[in-house]
């Protein structure tokens, strides 16, 4: 018996799984590839309604939460978890801390594939460029290796080895010893 396979998206806010990622995601789920999610915000300062009072991040975050499960529902994913970083302030993370919990995420699912923004985070947004960074860093200090990691460069897909990936960080490529992890 062959073993089921797996992907695991890490992505920074709630819509970022549909705007550049649905149409992968629910391919695969509806393949039966076992298709899982990480978002590290809750989107709290993103766009919320014209016209009406802006209600605090709290409310913006716990809306946008709703969303996105209600949107990974309709894409067939398996398992939606959170972060709780800040939206717009995920550049500013504490890298180490960071990328130990993407390990974390990485040892639970075991994924065959990990799927993130490309370096230039689609539109050089800083949460998306932050969450490349992490991302990259963790499949590479994950003790269990995907065999892919797939970054989503302008929204088309480009695959390439874990074990070859360019460092992005700016000491380079990142081992455990560096990250703590």
């Amino acid at each position: 018996m062959s073993e089921q396979l797996r992907l695991l998206c890490v992505l920074a806010h709630p819509d970022d799984e549909s705007l550049g990622f649905g149409g992968t995601l629910a391919k695969y789920a509806r393949e039966g590839i076992e298709t899982y999610l990480v978002t590290a915000t809750r989107g709290e300062r993103g766009r919320f309604g014209s016209g009406i009072d802006f209600p605090g991040f709290s409310a913006v975050g716990r809306m946008r939460e709703a969303e996105l499960l209600a949107a990974a529902k309709e894409l067939g994913l398996r398992e939606v978890r959170f972060l709780d970083y800040m939206d717009g302030e995920l550049d500013h993370a504490k890298p180490g801390e960071v990328i130990a919990r993407i390990v974390a995420e990485l040892r639970r699912v075991r994924p065959h594939i990990v799927l993130t923004f490309g370096p230039e985070g689609a539109y050089r947004h800083p949460d998306h460029i932050a969450i490349c960074q992490f991302a990259t860093a963790a499949t590479i200090c994950a003790p269990i290796r995907p065999i892919l990691l797939a970054v989503q460069p302008y929204l088309r897909i480009e695959f390439r080895s874990c074990t070859t990936w360019p460092g992005v960080m700016p000491s380079g490529r990142p081992t455990r010893q560096g990250f703590g992890i």
